[in-house]
């Protein structure tokens, strides 16, 4: 009884595992507003893209000016505003990926992946208020910006595939059996061993019948 209630659990487990091998899990950042003063810039992130995924941005520049907003990769990212984050005028070039979008008002960008463990990356969203002089066709602010800011993202964390899936149902079935096997041989080799240890019983003695009588002339 035990045993089989063992196995059921197993069971119950490793469908739940299961369930989210093959489930979505989105995380949305949310809708805010921000403020970005001229020659500055916003940033969020980063995402992870170690599994299939997407983003979605929406962007509004509410009053006047135009900004650049920029989906990049952790390195781009990196070589464009980390070194610089005291003082980000500093930078008079970026790279960018191309779901980017310069010197606009209002824009919605969707970009999706497909990912794995092996290719883990990050992505991050970046609102831009400055003028980078090598950097073409991207915006000149004219003062700080007011800008409505949406980004969603939806990522499957545990995208481990149906080989995963059948492994752990495997493991569920097996694991009891295994488990029942090395008790039964711990058992029986602790018994064979307490026996050897054990001293060996006294001689027994037997008594000796008379001899029988002579006999009678």
């Amino acid at each position: 009884m035990r045993i089989m209630k063992g196995r059921i659990a197993s069971i119950i487990i490793a469908c739940f595992l299961g369930c989210l091998a093959i489930s979505g899990t989105a995380c949305a950042e949310g809708s805010e507003t921000i403020y970005i003063a001229e020659g500055g810039h916003y940033d969020a992130g980063p995402f992870a893209t170690w599994s299939s995924g997407e983003i979605w941005i929406n962007m509004t520049v509410e009053g006047n000016g135009s900004v650049d907003v920029y989906l990049m990769t952790f390195t781009q990212y990196y070589n464009s505003y980390a070194p610089y984050s005291d003082n980000a005028s500093a930078v008079n070039s970026i790279s960018f990926m191309d779901s980017s979008v310069e010197n606009t008002r209002s824009t919605r960008i969707h970009y999706s992946w497909n990912g794995s463990y092996e290719t883990y990356s990050e992505l991050y969203v970046v609102i831009d208020n400055r003028d980078c002089a090598l950097t073409e066709d991207d915006a000149s602010p004219s003062g700080p910006v007011k800008v409505a800011l949406d980004i969603s993202v939806t990522t499957e964390e545990f995208d481990m595939g149906l080989e995963w899936l059948g492994l752990m149902l495997l493991l569920s079935f097996a694991a009891p059996i295994i488990i029942v096997v090395i008790i039964v041989v711990i058992v029986v080799l602790a018994t064979r061993n307490s026996g050897k240890n054990q001293p060996p019983p006294p001689p027994m003695y037997y008594p000796v019948s008379p001899p029988p009588p002579p006999p009678t002339q």
